[in-house]
């Protein structure tokens, strides 16, 4: 009996999951009703998603953020979304009643 010594296999799981987990991390941002969303560009290694782009709200940032951290699979996400000055609201310093009031 010849005795034929096996070499390692190379697992191409890890790289096939990163896949898999970007193209749904891509149609999680895409499908979102937020459109600015829609613009943010991801990446993955070994599990971790990695967003990054420009949203007009720190609110928008968070819930890009919220919609990758519910993919099956994710050990964690690198949010690296940018903030642009969003208009402020006018806010009155203070309030005074108008006379007869």
């Amino acid at each position: 009996m010849i005795n034929i010594a096996r070499q390692p296999s190379v697992s191409l799981a890890p790289a096939r999951y990163d896949r898999q987990l970007l193209n749904a991390a891509v149609s999680a941002l895409s499908g979102s009703k937020h459109t600015a969303l829609h613009r943010l560009d991801c990446s993955v290694t070994d599990g971790v998603v990695e967003v990054t782009g420009t949203v007009p709200s720190f609110y928008l940032k968070q819930l890009a953020q919220a919609a990758l951290m519910r993919l099956e699979r994710v050990q964690s996400v690198r949010n690296l979304v940018a903030v642009s000055d969003e208009p402020r609201a006018l806010v009155a310093d203070s309030c005074e009643q108008g006379p007869g009031n």
